[in-house]
């Protein structure tokens, strides 16, 4: 590796990849009631790049993440340069501690095509698990600014063979942050272990959430099937220098999470900063420019956002989604009971009015699951707030009850999400 290169690669790893993920030793206090945990990661770090354009290391995500030993005991950051890679990617078990590291949502892609009826190499159907473009079974997997996509076509209700995952993550202690999930059916398949998905875009139709992963979801994570496009409440938005004066001119919105819901792109307040991102000017005269707030829709006749597997009431398994804005076309169930057991929770949540009568489907009509799920809600709003409250098994929930499912133990992730990523 050159030198100019080697220079770049240790500001990234000090800059960029230094609070990824840890693991926590608990060292006890002189005081036996209380127990301190010191944040500990690998020992070492490996870069590796990634350029299609034959720049980096690898022209290919999968060649690099090939390159990574076995037993892997080093943060790697794998810096995938902006780009389209039309691969199929896996990260095997003996691999932990991997990042891939973007150059955005809308810069960096990776995309394969696997549908559950298409036939592996051994003449099998793939079936669901198995179609996503990339899998990962390591733990301590995190992904940055980049994005995951099946391209298969969007199937009509009813149709048998189309799942199409984009992403699967079956490894533990797995960190996203302001990555794109782009598919249909299935689009994200969450099948197992403790995940964080914070400020996340996820596109889908059909149960494009599933499996029986322990997951929160999290701050500005944009869940639509609709081809809308609505500048968010609470969206998180850029400050930057830039004059701008007269009619555009928005008062009152001083706070780097400023309440913008309703503020249409064609609203005479919206204006194109100088990199061609759409945002607002303030009294202050700085350009507030919005983030992760374009939403898309594949979903035709009706959808379904989260299908979650729990079977047993012993199991901690669950989805937590909180602060999340849900858009789309509908008429869209907002969970349906993948499992006997399934645990879904929606705190401070929005939704549009798009939710199925009801909002809540217990999968097949015949079993008993409505006596044994966990469904609930704390206060979302939104046009379509009442309708995720249309079914007397689904729990408005207090306070007391909401608050496992709010805050970052409900994956433990103290002992592994550095405090400024959460």
């Amino acid at each position: 590796m050159a030198p100019f290169t080697s220079f770049f690669s240790i500001l990234t790893l000090f800059l960029c990849y230094a609070p990824l993920k840890y693991s926590a030793t608990i060292i006890p206090s002189t005081n036996s009631t209380k127990r301190h945990h010191k944040w500990v990661g690998p020992s070492g770090h490996l870069f590796i790049t990634v350029d299609a354009r034959g720049t980096g290391d690898f022209l290919s995500v999968q060649a690099a993440v090939d390159a990574v030993p076995d037993n892997n005991t080093k943060n790697v950051l794998i810096k995938i340069n902006a780009g389209f890679y039309v691969e199929k990617v896996v990260v095997p078990v003996t691999k932990p501690y991997i990042t891939f590291q973007g150059d955005g949502r809308d810069e960096t892609m990776i995309e394969w095509h696997d549908r559950a009826s298409d036939r592996g190499t051994n003449g099998q159907q793939l079936r669901t698990y198995r179609t996503a473009s990339v899998i990962v079974f390591a733990n301590y997997f995190s992904a940055r600014n980049i994005s995951f996509k099946n391209t298969a076509p969007a199937p009509m209700p009813g149709m048998q063979g189309w799942q199409a995952a984009a992403f699967r993550i079956s490894g533990d202690k797995a960190y996203f942050s302001g990555c794109g999930f782009y598919g249909a059916q299935d689009t994200l398949c969450d099948d197992a272990g403790r995940h964080y998905f914070k400020e996340c875009y996820i596109e889908g139709s059909i149960d494009f959430i599933f499996g029986n992963g322990r997951s929160m979801y999290k701050v500005s994570n944009y869940i639509s099937t609709n081809l809308s496009r609505r500048w968010c409440r609470n969206s998180r938005v850029k400050r930057r220098p830039q004059h701008c004066v007269g009619p555009a001119l928005v008062s009152g919105l001083k706070s780097a999470h400023a309440p913008l819901h309703g503020l249409q792109p064609s609203d005479p307040k919206i204006m194109t900063g100088k990199g061609g991102e759409k945002g607002v000017c303030v009294d202050d005269g700085l350009f507030l420019s919005f983030q992760d707030c374009e939403l898309h829709s594949i979903a035709t006749r009706f959808g379904s956002i989260a299908a979650q597997d729990r079977n047993s009431p012993d199991e901690k398994t669950g989805f937590a989604f909180v602060g999340c804005k849900v858009t789309g076309r509908g008429p869209l169930y907002v969970g349906r009971a993948m499992g006997q057991f399934s645990r879904i929770v929606y705190s401070y949540t929005y939704f549009d009015d798009v939710v199925a009568h009801g909002g809540w489907d217990d999968w097949d009509h015949t079993s008993n699951k409505n006596k044994t799920v966990f469904f609930g809600v704390y206060k979302c709003w939104g046009p379509g707030a009442e309708a995720v409250r249309g079914v007397t098994w689904a729990r408005e929930l207090d306070f007391e009850t909401a608050h496992p499912f709010l805050v970052k133990s409900f994956v433990n992730g103290r002992h592994w999400i550095a405090p400024s990523d959460a």
